[in-house]
């Protein structure tokens, strides 16, 4: 629902980063074991952090180490597309600490490989 009303207003969006949204967000995505809402969590922190916001670095680092954390670990692409392309939108907000926070995670590692993978039909 957030997410929601994030991608309606910018004022809306930042009240809700104001409000800790975000680090509450990682924080509830940490602890579920829920595939559908690990996915919903990851389309709304993209939403939260896109656009023409104020997004402070040290939320960004907050939500990159999360990212990079649930790449390295999860196996299921759905998931996998979805924190890569969360990934993908926090680089246009700082490319310099996304990359910092990916190569010191080795996740750009994991990511390659899966950009190689090829599928045995």
């Amino acid at each position: 629902m957030l997410g929601l009303l994030a991608e309606e207003s910018l004022l809306i969006r930042n009240l809700i980063l104001n409000y800790q949204g975000l680090n509450k967000l990682i924080s509830f995505m940490k602890k579920t074991k829920n595939r559908t809402g690990l996915a919903i969590g990851l389309w709304a922190m993209s939403i939260f952090c896109g656009g023409s916001i104020v997004v402070y670095d040290e939320m960004l680092k907050e939500a990159i180490s999360f990212l990079t954390e649930l790449v390295l670990k999860e196996d299921d692409v759905f998931l996998l597309n979805n924190a890569t392309l969360a990934l993908s939108d926090f680089s246009k907000r700082n490319d310099e600490l996304m990359f910092q926070c990916s190569i010191e995670s080795g996740c750009l590692k994991k990511i390659v490989s899966l950009l190689r993978f090829e599928r045995n039909n």
